[in-house]
């Protein structure tokens, strides 16, 4: 049988398997600068690729410095003033309380008002067993009041844990330091 010439144009079925195999009509070696280069959708899919990684990082750093217990507790704190500032109500979360304390002249800050952030520093009580201790919980100030009769004590109204509240009562004199300035 002799070869004919057909489809493609080309004499014989082995040059017609090398023109598919190889369109160019090239050796079958490929030179670094006849490489070819992804197709542009391949690219763009990498790009995005990378940019959602790049953002969902940033994302989760945000979000883990977001739900440190510091920055919870300010935002909350945040809000409390803005709802009362809006509505003036108190708010309370889930438990907090609202307690009075009896304070001697110099056992807070002369210019403690409304909204302040707070916190106690708790005396040995009477029988003078333990220590002078920080509280650590921050307290907000919802009210200053001097016109009472009990000696010539101010009342002060808090917001804060109702875990602290035992702590207070069963202390000797309460001390307050302002930590925060509300807002005026």
């Amino acid at each position: 049988m002799t070869d004919q010439q057909g489809g493609y144009g080309l004499p014989n079925a082995g040059d017609r398997l090398n023109a598919l195999r190889n369109p160019s009509g090239l050796s079958t070696t490929v030179s670094k600068s006849e490489r070819k280069l992804p197709r542009p959708e391949v690219l763009v899919a990498v790009v995005i690729c990378v940019i959602a990684i790049l953002f969902g990082l940033l994302n989760l750093r945000v979000r883990n410095k977001l739900s440190s217990p510091e920055v919870q507790t300010q935002i909350t704190e945040q809000i409390q003033t803005e709802i009362q500032k809006k509505t003036g109500l108190s708010v309370l979360l889930e438990g907090d309380v609202l307690f009075g304390i009896a304070l001697e002249p110099g056992n807070f800050p002369a210019g403690m008002k409304t909204g302040d952030v707070v916190r106690a520093v708790v005396t040995p009580p009477v029988n003078g067993t333990g220590d002078a201790r920080d509280l650590e919980a921050r307290l907000t100030v919802m009210s200053v009041d001097s016109s009472s009769d009990i000696g010539g004590k101010t009342i002060v109204t808090l917001s804060g844990p109702q875990s602290i509240t035992t702590e207070i009562a069963s202390s000797g004199p309460i001390h307050l330091a302002i930590v925060e300035v509300g807002p005026k």
